[in-house]
């Protein structure tokens, strides 16, 4: 797991804030963002990430030539062509999110 460094570790947090980031904030700044899905908190009040799973990056395959990342159509067939899917060992994460809707008539 990559928690320690922030460039790989980007757990899923649904939050009211639209800058993102919730895990890198200050105490202060956290205190003033509404979560909604994807925190816990432990007996002291910290909030802890529940959906951060395993690193998965898309890189460029050996040989490729990177000149033409720009000369496709769309990105699934740039992706096809030009990138592999390489992931570090362990689980995936999850998030579950419970919507409630209420019906006012």
């Amino acid at each position: 797991m990559h928690d320690a460094v922030a460039e790989y570790y980007q757990p899923l947090v649904i939050t009211t804030s639209p800058d993102g980031g919730f895990d890198r904030l200050s105490p202060e700044r956290k205190r003033k963002v509404k979560i909604l899905a994807g925190v816990e908190y432990t007996r002291r009040g910290v909030p802890r990430t529940t959906a951060s799973g395993r690193l998965c990056l898309w890189k460029h395959r050996p040989g490729v030539d990177r000149r033409l990342d720009d000369k496709f159509e769309n990105f699934n067939k740039y992706r096809n062509s030009q990138l592999q899917l390489e992931c570090d060992e362990g689980d995936f994460g999850l998030l579950e999110v419970k919507i409630i809707l209420i019906f006012l008539h």
